[in-house]
Protein backbone atom coordinates (compact mmCIF):
# COMPACT_ATOMS: atom_id res chain seq x y z
CA UNK A 1 0.00 0.00 0.00
CA UNK A 2 1.32 3.48 -0.86
CA UNK A 3 1.88 6.01 1.89
CA UNK A 4 -0.89 8.24 0.53
CA UNK A 5 -3.42 5.41 0.52
CA UNK A 6 -2.34 4.30 4.00
CA UNK A 7 -2.76 7.81 5.41
CA UNK A 8 -6.19 8.13 3.79
CA UNK A 9 -7.19 4.78 5.25
CA UNK A 10 -6.17 5.84 8.77
CA UNK A 11 -8.08 9.12 8.43
CA UNK A 12 -11.21 7.34 7.21
CA UNK A 13 -11.21 4.72 9.97
CA UNK A 14 -10.53 7.28 12.69
CA UNK A 15 -13.73 9.07 11.68
CA UNK A 16 -15.67 5.79 11.65
CA UNK A 17 -14.27 4.74 15.06
CA UNK A 18 -15.59 7.96 16.55
CA UNK A 19 -19.08 6.83 15.51
CA UNK A 20 -18.80 3.06 16.07
CA UNK A 21 -15.65 1.88 17.94
CA UNK A 22 -16.68 -1.76 18.26
CA UNK A 23 -17.05 -2.19 14.51
CA UNK A 24 -14.13 -0.13 13.22
CA UNK A 25 -11.29 -0.37 15.83
CA UNK A 26 -9.89 -3.58 14.20
CA UNK A 27 -9.80 -1.84 10.81
CA UNK A 28 -8.11 1.23 12.31
CA UNK A 29 -5.40 -0.97 13.88
CA UNK A 30 -4.82 -2.68 10.54
CA UNK A 31 -4.56 0.64 8.72
CA UNK A 32 -2.12 1.96 11.36
CA UNK A 33 0.08 -1.11 10.85
CA UNK A 34 -0.01 -0.51 7.09
CA UNK A 35 0.85 3.15 7.54
CA UNK A 36 3.80 2.26 9.77
CA UNK A 37 5.10 -0.16 7.15
CA UNK A 38 4.58 2.35 4.32
CA UNK A 39 6.46 5.09 6.17
CA UNK A 40 9.33 2.74 6.98
CA UNK A 41 9.56 1.58 3.37
CA UNK A 42 9.82 5.23 2.33
CA UNK A 43 12.72 5.72 4.75
CA UNK A 44 10.67 7.67 7.32
CA UNK A 45 11.46 5.25 10.12
CA UNK A 46 10.90 7.67 13.00
CA UNK A 47 7.51 8.73 11.70
CA UNK A 48 6.62 5.02 11.44
CA UNK A 49 6.89 4.54 15.21
CA UNK A 50 3.72 6.31 16.39
CA UNK A 51 1.28 4.30 14.22
CA UNK A 52 3.10 1.10 15.26
CA UNK A 53 2.63 1.91 18.95
CA UNK A 54 -1.02 2.85 18.46
CA UNK A 55 -1.74 -0.37 16.56
CA UNK A 56 -0.33 -2.42 19.47
CA UNK A 57 -2.39 -0.50 22.03
CA UNK A 58 -5.62 -1.01 20.07
CA UNK A 59 -5.02 -4.69 19.41
CA UNK A 60 -4.03 -5.35 23.01
CA UNK A 61 -7.38 -4.02 24.19
CA UNK A 62 -9.19 -6.06 21.53
CA UNK A 63 -7.26 -9.24 22.45
CA UNK A 64 -8.08 -8.83 26.12
CA UNK A 65 -11.77 -8.76 25.21
CA UNK A 66 -11.62 -11.52 22.56
CA UNK A 67 -8.31 -13.48 22.53
CA UNK A 68 -9.41 -15.98 19.92
CA UNK A 69 -10.14 -13.31 17.36
CA UNK A 70 -7.39 -10.76 18.03
CA UNK A 71 -4.29 -12.43 19.53
CA UNK A 72 -2.90 -13.19 16.03
CA UNK A 73 -3.23 -9.52 15.05
CA UNK A 74 -1.62 -8.40 18.34
CA UNK A 75 1.40 -10.61 17.61
CA UNK A 76 1.71 -9.08 14.13
CA UNK A 77 1.63 -5.56 15.56
CA UNK A 78 4.21 -6.47 18.23
CA UNK A 79 6.51 -7.80 15.51
CA UNK A 80 6.07 -4.57 13.59
CA UNK A 81 6.72 -2.45 16.68
CA UNK A 82 9.94 -4.35 17.46
CA UNK A 83 11.21 -3.72 13.94
CA UNK A 84 10.33 -0.02 14.06
CA UNK A 85 12.05 0.46 17.44
CA UNK A 86 15.13 -1.31 16.15
CA UNK A 87 15.24 0.91 13.05
CA UNK A 88 15.57 4.05 15.16
CA UNK A 89 18.26 2.49 17.38
CA UNK A 90 16.10 1.60 20.39
CA UNK A 91 17.40 -1.96 20.32
CA UNK A 92 16.76 -2.84 23.98
CA UNK A 93 13.22 -1.52 23.83
CA UNK A 94 12.69 -3.65 20.71
CA UNK A 95 13.38 -6.88 22.58
CA UNK A 96 10.20 -6.94 24.67
CA UNK A 97 7.68 -6.85 21.79
CA UNK A 98 9.80 -9.42 19.93
CA UNK A 99 9.64 -11.84 22.89
CA UNK A 100 5.92 -11.26 23.41
CA UNK A 101 5.18 -11.92 19.73
CA UNK A 102 7.01 -15.27 19.95
CA UNK A 103 5.15 -16.25 23.12
CA UNK A 104 1.74 -15.48 21.59
CA UNK A 105 2.45 -17.24 18.32
CA UNK A 106 3.91 -20.30 20.03
CA UNK A 107 0.67 -20.75 21.96
CA UNK A 108 -1.33 -20.27 18.77
CA UNK A 109 0.86 -22.71 16.82
CA UNK A 110 0.52 -25.37 19.50
CA UNK A 111 -3.26 -25.16 19.10
CA UNK A 112 -3.29 -24.86 15.29
CA UNK A 113 0.10 -25.57 13.64
CA UNK A 114 -1.16 -25.31 10.08
CA UNK A 115 -2.39 -21.79 10.59
CA UNK A 116 0.27 -20.31 12.87
CA UNK A 117 3.64 -22.08 12.38
CA UNK A 118 4.68 -19.67 9.57
CA UNK A 119 3.98 -16.66 11.79
CA UNK A 120 5.86 -18.27 14.70
CA UNK A 121 8.90 -18.82 12.47
CA UNK A 122 8.79 -15.17 11.35
CA UNK A 123 8.69 -14.00 14.97
CA UNK A 124 11.58 -16.32 15.89
CA UNK A 125 13.61 -14.78 13.05
CA UNK A 126 12.89 -11.32 14.41
CA UNK A 127 13.73 -12.36 17.96
CA UNK A 128 17.11 -13.68 16.81
CA UNK A 129 17.87 -10.33 15.20
CA UNK A 130 16.81 -8.38 18.30
CA UNK A 131 18.94 -10.57 20.61
CA UNK A 132 21.93 -10.12 18.34
CA UNK A 133 21.51 -6.35 18.35
CA UNK A 134 21.95 -6.21 22.13
CA UNK A 135 25.00 -8.48 22.00
CA UNK A 136 23.37 -11.76 23.06
CA UNK A 137 24.77 -13.47 19.98
CA UNK A 138 24.75 -17.04 21.26
CA UNK A 139 21.22 -16.71 22.63
CA UNK A 140 20.20 -15.45 19.18
CA UNK A 141 21.20 -18.74 17.53
CA UNK A 142 18.43 -20.84 19.04
CA UNK A 143 15.38 -18.93 17.71
CA UNK A 144 17.12 -18.46 14.34
CA UNK A 145 17.79 -22.18 13.97
CA UNK A 146 14.22 -22.97 15.01
CA UNK A 147 12.90 -20.61 12.33
CA UNK A 148 14.98 -22.37 9.65
CA UNK A 149 13.71 -25.78 10.78
CA UNK A 150 10.08 -24.64 10.66
CA UNK A 151 10.41 -23.14 7.17
CA UNK A 152 12.24 -26.24 5.86
CA UNK A 153 9.29 -28.35 6.97
CA UNK A 154 6.80 -25.91 5.48
CA UNK A 155 8.40 -25.86 2.00
CA UNK A 156 8.01 -29.64 1.78
CA UNK A 157 4.27 -29.04 1.66
CA UNK A 158 4.17 -25.66 -0.08
CA UNK A 159 7.52 -24.54 -1.59
CA UNK A 160 6.22 -21.54 -3.55
CA UNK A 161 4.73 -19.97 -0.45
CA UNK A 162 7.65 -20.43 1.95
CA UNK A 163 10.88 -20.38 -0.08
CA UNK A 164 11.25 -16.59 0.40
CA UNK A 165 10.87 -17.00 4.16
CA UNK A 166 13.38 -19.87 4.23
CA UNK A 167 15.90 -17.69 2.38
CA UNK A 168 15.41 -14.93 4.95
CA UNK A 169 15.87 -17.35 7.84
CA UNK A 170 19.00 -18.82 6.21
CA UNK A 171 20.51 -15.36 5.74
CA UNK A 172 19.91 -14.62 9.41
CA UNK A 173 21.37 -17.97 10.44
CA UNK A 174 24.55 -17.25 8.47
CA UNK A 175 24.93 -13.91 10.23
CA UNK A 176 24.26 -15.39 13.67
CA UNK A 177 26.80 -18.20 13.11
CA UNK A 178 29.43 -15.66 12.06
CA UNK A 179 28.76 -13.63 15.19
CA UNK A 180 29.61 -16.57 17.44
CA UNK A 181 32.77 -17.36 15.45
CA UNK A 182 31.41 -20.32 13.48
CA UNK A 183 32.55 -18.64 10.27
CA UNK A 184 32.92 -21.78 8.16
CA UNK A 185 29.51 -23.08 9.23
CA UNK A 186 28.04 -19.70 8.26
CA UNK A 187 28.95 -20.17 4.59
CA UNK A 188 26.41 -22.91 3.85
CA UNK A 189 23.27 -20.97 4.84
CA UNK A 190 24.67 -17.81 3.22
CA UNK A 191 25.22 -19.62 -0.09
CA UNK A 192 21.82 -21.36 0.08
CA UNK A 193 20.03 -18.07 0.72
CA UNK A 194 21.64 -16.53 -2.37
CA UNK A 195 20.74 -19.56 -4.51
CA UNK A 196 17.08 -19.46 -3.42
CA UNK A 197 16.73 -15.72 -3.86
CA UNK A 198 18.45 -15.78 -7.25
CA UNK A 199 15.87 -18.28 -8.50
CA UNK A 200 13.05 -16.20 -7.04
CA UNK A 201 14.44 -12.96 -8.55
CA UNK A 202 14.73 -14.55 -11.99
CA UNK A 203 11.04 -15.39 -11.83
CA UNK A 204 9.92 -12.09 -10.25
CA UNK A 205 12.63 -9.38 -10.18
CA UNK A 206 10.37 -6.69 -8.78
CA UNK A 207 9.54 -8.70 -5.71
CA UNK A 208 12.84 -10.43 -4.96
CA UNK A 209 15.80 -8.39 -6.28
CA UNK A 210 16.02 -6.34 -3.04
CA UNK A 211 16.25 -9.53 -0.97
CA UNK A 212 18.83 -11.04 -3.36
CA UNK A 213 21.03 -7.96 -2.84
CA UNK A 214 20.76 -8.43 0.92
CA UNK A 215 21.79 -12.08 0.72
CA UNK A 216 24.70 -11.21 -1.58
CA UNK A 217 25.91 -8.66 0.98
CA UNK A 218 25.70 -11.30 3.71
CA UNK A 219 27.55 -13.87 1.59
CA UNK A 220 30.30 -11.34 0.93
CA UNK A 221 30.75 -10.77 4.67
CA UNK A 222 30.76 -14.53 5.36
CA UNK A 223 33.40 -15.20 2.70
CA UNK A 224 35.60 -12.42 4.09
CA UNK A 225 35.14 -13.90 7.57
CA UNK A 226 36.86 -17.14 6.51
CA UNK A 227 39.64 -15.22 4.76
CA UNK A 228 38.31 -15.68 1.21
CA UNK A 229 38.62 -11.95 0.61
CA UNK A 230 38.90 -12.17 -3.19
CA UNK A 231 35.85 -14.42 -3.47
CA UNK A 232 33.97 -11.91 -1.30
CA UNK A 233 34.31 -9.18 -3.95
CA UNK A 234 31.92 -10.57 -6.57
CA UNK A 235 28.81 -10.74 -4.35
CA UNK A 236 29.65 -7.30 -2.92
CA UNK A 237 29.86 -5.79 -6.42
CA UNK A 238 26.64 -7.51 -7.50
CA UNK A 239 24.78 -6.23 -4.43
CA UNK A 240 25.81 -2.66 -5.28
CA UNK A 241 24.75 -3.07 -8.92
CA UNK A 242 21.31 -4.37 -7.93
CA UNK A 243 20.73 -1.71 -5.29
CA UNK A 244 21.90 1.05 -7.62
CA UNK A 245 19.28 0.06 -10.18
CA UNK A 246 16.63 -0.12 -7.48
CA UNK A 247 17.62 3.27 -6.04
CA UNK A 248 17.47 4.89 -9.48
CA UNK A 249 13.87 3.69 -9.81
CA UNK A 250 12.82 4.45 -6.20
CA UNK A 251 15.35 6.57 -4.26
CA UNK A 252 13.22 6.93 -1.14
CA UNK A 253 12.96 3.20 -0.62
CA UNK A 254 16.40 2.01 -1.76
CA UNK A 255 19.03 4.73 -1.26
CA UNK A 256 19.65 3.61 2.36
CA UNK A 257 20.27 0.04 1.17
CA UNK A 258 22.57 1.28 -1.61
CA UNK A 259 24.65 3.15 0.98
CA UNK A 260 24.92 -0.03 3.04
CA UNK A 261 26.05 -2.06 0.02
CA UNK A 262 28.61 0.62 -0.91
CA UNK A 263 30.03 0.56 2.62
CA UNK A 264 30.40 -3.21 2.42
CA UNK A 265 32.05 -2.99 -1.01
CA UNK A 266 34.55 -0.42 0.27
CA UNK A 267 35.54 -2.71 3.14
CA UNK A 268 35.90 -5.70 0.80
CA UNK A 269 38.06 -3.73 -1.66
CA UNK A 270 40.34 -2.64 1.20
CA UNK A 271 40.71 -6.24 2.33
CA UNK A 272 42.08 -7.31 -1.06
CA UNK A 273 44.46 -4.36 -1.12
CA UNK A 274 42.52 -2.23 -3.63
CA UNK A 275 42.73 0.65 -1.19
CA UNK A 276 42.38 3.42 -3.80
CA UNK A 277 39.38 1.74 -5.42
CA UNK A 278 37.81 1.49 -1.94
CA UNK A 279 37.65 5.27 -1.62
CA UNK A 280 34.91 5.78 -4.22
CA UNK A 281 32.24 3.62 -2.56
CA UNK A 282 33.23 4.97 0.88
CA UNK A 283 32.80 8.57 -0.33
CA UNK A 284 29.53 7.76 -2.11
CA UNK A 285 28.09 6.09 0.99
CA UNK A 286 28.85 9.23 3.01
CA UNK A 287 27.28 11.48 0.37
CA UNK A 288 24.07 9.41 0.26
CA UNK A 289 23.75 9.18 4.03
CA UNK A 290 24.48 12.88 4.45
CA UNK A 291 21.57 13.74 2.16
CA UNK A 292 19.33 11.27 3.98
CA UNK A 293 20.37 12.64 7.38
CA UNK A 294 19.66 16.22 6.30
CA UNK A 295 16.10 15.16 5.44
CA UNK A 296 15.60 12.94 8.52
CA UNK A 297 18.37 13.30 11.15
CA UNK A 298 16.73 10.97 13.65
CA UNK A 299 16.63 8.07 11.24
CA UNK A 300 19.90 8.48 9.35
CA UNK A 301 22.46 10.30 11.50
CA UNK A 302 23.59 6.99 13.08
CA UNK A 303 24.24 5.51 9.63
CA UNK A 304 26.05 8.67 8.51
CA UNK A 305 28.39 8.35 11.48
CA UNK A 306 29.11 4.74 10.51
CA UNK A 307 29.92 5.73 6.93
CA UNK A 308 32.17 8.55 8.15
CA UNK A 309 34.07 6.04 10.29
CA UNK A 310 34.49 3.79 7.24
CA UNK A 311 35.65 6.70 5.08
CA UNK A 312 38.20 7.64 7.71
CA UNK A 313 39.61 4.11 7.65
CA UNK A 314 39.69 4.10 3.83
CA UNK A 315 41.53 7.43 3.68
CA UNK A 316 44.09 6.19 6.18
CA UNK A 317 44.49 3.06 4.07
CA UNK A 318 45.79 5.12 1.13
CA UNK A 319 48.09 7.14 3.37
CA UNK A 320 45.88 10.26 3.54
CA UNK A 321 46.15 10.21 7.31
CA UNK A 322 45.46 13.95 7.77
CA UNK A 323 42.39 13.84 5.53
CA UNK A 324 41.18 10.84 7.57
CA UNK A 325 40.93 12.99 10.70
CA UNK A 326 37.94 15.12 9.60
CA UNK A 327 35.46 12.24 9.08
CA UNK A 328 36.73 10.58 12.28
CA UNK A 329 36.09 13.76 14.28
CA UNK A 330 32.67 14.26 12.68
CA UNK A 331 31.66 10.67 13.49
CA UNK A 332 32.55 11.28 17.15
CA UNK A 333 30.61 14.57 17.23
CA UNK A 334 27.48 12.96 15.75
CA UNK A 335 27.60 9.96 18.05
CA UNK A 336 28.26 12.13 21.09
CA UNK A 337 25.08 14.11 20.38
CA UNK A 338 23.12 10.91 19.82
CA UNK A 339 24.49 9.35 23.02
CA UNK A 340 23.59 12.43 25.06
CA UNK A 341 19.99 12.12 23.84
CA UNK A 342 19.80 8.31 24.12
CA UNK A 343 22.75 6.76 26.01
CA UNK A 344 21.36 3.23 25.91
CA UNK A 345 21.19 3.14 22.14
CA UNK A 346 24.27 5.13 21.15
CA UNK A 347 26.99 4.93 23.82
CA UNK A 348 28.40 1.72 22.23
CA UNK A 349 28.68 3.48 18.85
CA UNK A 350 30.32 6.51 20.50
CA UNK A 351 32.97 4.24 22.00
CA UNK A 352 33.64 2.74 18.58
CA UNK A 353 34.02 6.18 16.99
CA UNK A 354 36.36 7.29 19.79
CA UNK A 355 38.54 4.22 19.26
CA UNK A 356 38.77 5.02 15.55
CA UNK A 357 39.63 8.66 16.28
CA UNK A 358 42.42 7.60 18.64
CA UNK A 359 43.97 5.42 15.94
CA UNK A 360 43.73 8.21 13.35
CA UNK A 361 45.36 10.74 15.70
CA UNK A 362 48.23 8.32 16.33
CA UNK A 363 48.76 7.94 12.58
CA UNK A 364 49.39 11.67 12.15
CA UNK A 365 51.83 11.69 15.07
CA UNK A 366 49.42 13.29 17.58
CA UNK A 367 50.14 10.46 19.99
CA UNK A 368 49.37 12.42 23.16
CA UNK A 369 46.07 13.70 21.75
CA UNK A 370 45.19 10.08 20.88
CA UNK A 371 45.21 9.12 24.56
CA UNK A 372 42.03 11.06 25.43
CA UNK A 373 39.65 9.25 23.04
CA UNK A 374 41.35 5.93 23.84
CA UNK A 375 40.78 6.45 27.59
CA UNK A 376 37.19 7.63 27.06
CA UNK A 377 36.36 4.59 24.93
CA UNK A 378 37.61 2.32 27.72
CA UNK A 379 35.60 4.22 30.35
CA UNK A 380 32.38 3.98 28.32
CA UNK A 381 32.81 0.30 27.52
CA UNK A 382 33.73 -0.51 31.12
CA UNK A 383 30.46 1.00 32.33
CA UNK A 384 28.53 -0.83 29.62
CA UNK A 385 30.26 -4.13 30.46
CA UNK A 386 29.49 -3.74 34.15
CA UNK A 387 25.80 -3.40 33.31
CA UNK A 388 25.74 -6.08 30.58
CA UNK A 389 28.92 -8.22 30.47
CA UNK A 390 27.64 -10.58 27.80
CA UNK A 391 27.06 -7.77 25.33
CA UNK A 392 30.02 -5.48 26.01
CA UNK A 393 33.00 -7.37 27.47
CA UNK A 394 34.31 -8.20 23.98
CA UNK A 395 34.25 -4.53 23.00
CA UNK A 396 35.90 -3.52 26.31
CA UNK A 397 38.79 -5.85 25.49
CA UNK A 398 39.15 -4.18 22.08
CA UNK A 399 39.27 -0.71 23.62
CA UNK A 400 41.83 -1.87 26.20
CA UNK A 401 43.97 -3.13 23.33
CA UNK A 402 43.74 0.25 21.62
CA UNK A 403 44.59 2.10 24.85
CA UNK A 404 47.62 -0.12 25.30
CA UNK A 405 48.83 0.77 21.79
CA UNK A 406 48.28 4.49 22.46
CA UNK A 407 50.22 4.38 25.73
CA UNK A 408 53.08 2.51 24.09
CA UNK A 409 53.03 5.13 21.31
CA UNK A 410 53.90 7.90 23.78
CA UNK A 411 56.66 5.78 25.32
CA UNK A 412 54.65 4.73 28.40
CA UNK A 413 55.34 1.05 27.75
CA UNK A 414 55.09 0.00 31.38
CA UNK A 415 51.70 1.72 31.72
CA UNK A 416 50.65 0.01 28.48
CA UNK A 417 51.09 -3.42 30.07
CA UNK A 418 48.07 -3.09 32.40
CA UNK A 419 45.37 -2.62 29.72
CA UNK A 420 47.13 -5.16 27.48
CA UNK A 421 47.04 -7.77 30.27
CA UNK A 422 43.42 -6.97 31.12
CA UNK A 423 42.40 -7.42 27.47
CA UNK A 424 44.08 -10.84 27.44
CA UNK A 425 42.37 -11.85 30.69
CA UNK A 426 38.92 -10.85 29.42
CA UNK A 427 39.34 -12.59 26.09
CA UNK A 428 40.80 -15.69 27.73
CA UNK A 429 37.66 -16.04 29.85
CA UNK A 430 35.48 -15.48 26.80
CA UNK A 431 37.48 -17.99 24.75
CA UNK A 432 37.23 -20.62 27.49
CA UNK A 433 33.44 -20.32 27.37
CA UNK A 434 33.20 -20.05 23.57
CA UNK A 435 36.47 -20.87 21.73
CA UNK A 436 35.04 -20.58 18.24
CA UNK A 437 33.84 -17.03 18.78
CA UNK A 438 36.68 -15.62 20.86
CA UNK A 439 39.96 -17.48 20.23
CA UNK A 440 40.81 -15.22 17.25
CA UNK A 441 40.24 -12.14 19.43
CA UNK A 442 42.34 -13.68 22.21
CA UNK A 443 45.13 -14.22 19.68
CA UNK A 444 44.87 -10.53 18.74
CA UNK A 445 45.28 -9.52 22.38
CA UNK A 446 48.19 -11.92 22.83
CA UNK A 447 49.85 -10.34 19.80
CA UNK A 448 49.26 -6.90 21.29
CA UNK A 449 50.64 -7.86 24.71
CA UNK A 450 53.67 -9.40 23.00
CA UNK A 451 54.28 -6.17 21.08
CA UNK A 452 54.23 -4.17 24.33
CA UNK A 453 56.75 -6.53 25.91
CA UNK A 454 58.86 -6.25 22.75
CA UNK A 455 58.71 -2.43 22.97
CA UNK A 456 59.86 -2.73 26.58
CA UNK A 457 62.81 -4.84 25.43
CA UNK A 458 61.50 -8.01 27.12
CA UNK A 459 61.69 -10.46 24.21
CA UNK A 460 61.81 -13.45 26.55
CA UNK A 461 58.17 -12.73 27.42
CA UNK A 462 57.15 -11.48 23.99
CA UNK A 463 58.20 -14.53 21.96
CA UNK A 464 56.03 -17.17 23.69
CA UNK A 465 53.01 -14.87 23.34
CA UNK A 466 53.62 -14.38 19.61
CA UNK A 467 54.04 -18.15 19.22
CA UNK A 468 50.80 -18.88 21.10
CA UNK A 469 48.87 -16.31 19.06
CA UNK A 470 50.04 -17.86 15.79
CA UNK A 471 49.22 -21.40 16.96
CA UNK A 472 45.69 -20.34 18.02
CA UNK A 473 44.98 -18.58 14.73
CA UNK A 474 46.26 -21.50 12.66
CA UNK A 475 44.01 -23.81 14.69
CA UNK A 476 40.82 -21.71 14.50
CA UNK A 477 41.09 -19.76 11.24
CA UNK A 478 43.52 -21.91 9.27
CA UNK A 479 47.03 -21.24 7.94
CA UNK A 480 45.95 -18.98 5.07
CA UNK A 481 43.59 -16.59 6.83
CA UNK A 482 44.80 -12.94 6.62
CA UNK A 483 44.88 -12.71 10.43
CA UNK A 484 47.10 -15.80 10.57
CA UNK A 485 49.42 -14.36 7.94
CA UNK A 486 49.77 -11.12 9.92
CA UNK A 487 50.53 -13.09 13.08
CA UNK A 488 53.20 -15.12 11.25
CA UNK A 489 54.83 -11.88 10.17
CA UNK A 490 54.76 -10.57 13.76
CA UNK A 491 56.52 -13.69 15.03
CA UNK A 492 59.17 -13.43 12.31
CA UNK A 493 59.83 -9.81 13.30
CA UNK A 494 60.22 -10.82 16.94
CA UNK A 495 62.70 -13.57 16.02
CA UNK A 496 64.66 -11.01 13.98
CA UNK A 497 64.65 -8.56 16.91
CA UNK A 498 66.00 -11.36 19.10
CA UNK A 499 68.79 -11.98 16.58
CA UNK A 500 67.43 -15.42 15.69
CA UNK A 501 67.63 -15.06 11.92
CA UNK A 502 67.63 -18.83 11.40
CA UNK A 503 63.98 -18.80 12.56
CA UNK A 504 63.05 -15.36 11.26
CA UNK A 505 64.05 -15.84 7.62
CA UNK A 506 61.99 -18.99 6.85
CA UNK A 507 58.95 -17.38 8.52
CA UNK A 508 59.37 -14.15 6.54
CA UNK A 509 59.74 -16.14 3.32
CA UNK A 510 56.68 -18.23 4.10
CA UNK A 511 54.68 -15.13 5.08
CA UNK A 512 55.51 -13.37 1.80
CA UNK A 513 54.73 -16.43 -0.34
CA UNK A 514 51.42 -16.94 1.47
CA UNK A 515 50.43 -13.28 1.21
CA UNK A 516 51.17 -13.23 -2.51
CA UNK A 517 49.04 -16.35 -2.91
CA UNK A 518 46.12 -15.33 -0.67
CA UNK A 519 45.94 -11.54 -1.00
CA UNK A 520 47.91 -11.00 -4.20
CA UNK A 521 51.28 -9.36 -4.99
CA UNK A 522 49.92 -5.79 -4.78
CA UNK A 523 48.15 -5.95 -1.43
CA UNK A 524 49.55 -3.43 1.12
CA UNK A 525 50.27 -6.29 3.55
CA UNK A 526 52.26 -8.04 0.81
CA UNK A 527 54.26 -4.87 0.15
CA UNK A 528 55.07 -4.53 3.84
CA UNK A 529 56.04 -8.21 4.00
CA UNK A 530 58.38 -7.78 1.00
CA UNK A 531 60.04 -4.90 2.86
CA UNK A 532 60.36 -7.02 6.02
CA UNK A 533 61.99 -9.89 4.15
CA UNK A 534 64.47 -7.51 2.48
CA UNK A 535 65.33 -6.15 5.93
CA UNK A 536 65.92 -9.68 7.22
CA UNK A 537 68.16 -10.52 4.24
CA UNK A 538 70.14 -7.35 4.94
CA UNK A 539 70.51 -8.28 8.62
CA UNK A 540 71.77 -11.72 7.54
CA UNK A 541 74.33 -10.09 5.22
CA UNK A 542 72.64 -11.42 2.08
CA UNK A 543 72.81 -8.11 0.22
CA UNK A 544 72.34 -9.67 -3.21
CA UNK A 545 68.81 -10.66 -2.18
CA UNK A 546 68.04 -7.62 -0.06
CA UNK A 547 68.66 -4.85 -2.60
CA UNK A 548 66.45 -6.08 -5.48
CA UNK A 549 63.68 -6.89 -2.99
CA UNK A 550 63.84 -3.37 -1.53
CA UNK A 551 63.77 -1.89 -5.03
CA UNK A 552 60.79 -4.02 -6.05
CA UNK A 553 58.94 -3.19 -2.82
CA UNK A 554 59.52 0.55 -3.29
CA UNK A 555 58.46 0.61 -6.95
CA UNK A 556 55.30 -1.39 -6.15
CA UNK A 557 54.45 0.74 -3.13
CA UNK A 558 54.79 4.01 -5.09
CA UNK A 559 52.64 2.55 -7.89
CA UNK A 560 49.91 1.22 -5.60
CA UNK A 561 49.92 3.42 -2.50
CA UNK A 562 51.63 6.61 -3.67
CA UNK A 563 54.79 8.37 -2.52
CA UNK A 564 53.24 9.84 0.64
CA UNK A 565 51.94 6.60 2.10
CA UNK A 566 53.65 5.57 5.38
CA UNK A 567 54.54 2.14 3.94
CA UNK A 568 56.22 3.78 0.91
CA UNK A 569 58.15 6.15 3.14
CA UNK A 570 59.28 3.30 5.41
CA UNK A 571 60.57 1.28 2.44
CA UNK A 572 62.26 4.37 1.02
CA UNK A 573 64.00 4.98 4.35
CA UNK A 574 65.22 1.39 4.47
CA UNK A 575 66.54 1.58 0.91
CA UNK A 576 68.36 4.86 1.56
CA UNK A 577 69.90 3.36 4.69
CA UNK A 578 70.96 0.34 2.63
CA UNK A 579 72.57 2.51 -0.05
CA UNK A 580 74.52 4.53 2.52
Amino acid sequence: MSRHNAEESVTRYRALVAEDPATYLPSLARSLNNLSASLAEAGEVRAALDPAHEAVEIRRRLAEADPGAYLPELAASLNNLGIRLSQIGEVRAALHPAHEAVEIRRRLAEADPGAYLPELAASLNNLGIRLSQIGEVRAALHPTREAVEIFRNLIIVEPRAYLPELASALSNLGIRLSEVGEVRAALDPAHEAVEIRRRLAEADPGAYLPELAGSLNNLSVSLAGVGEVRAALDPAHEAVEIRRRLAEADPGAYLPELASALSNLGIRLSEVGEVRAALDPAHEAVEIRRRLAEADPGAYLPELAGSLNNLSVSLAGVGEVRAALDPAHEAVEIRRRLAEADPGAYLPELASALSNLGIRLSEVGEVRAALDPAHEAVEIRRRLAEADPGAYLPELAGSLNNLSVSLAGVGEVRAALDPAHEAVEIRRRLAEADPGAYLPELAGSLNNLASVYEAAGDLSRALPLYEQALADLEHVLGPDHPSTLASRNNLASAYKAAGDLSRALPLYEQALADLEHVLGPDHPSTLASRNNLASAYKAAGDLSRALPLYEQALADSIRILGERHPTTQAIQGNLHSFER
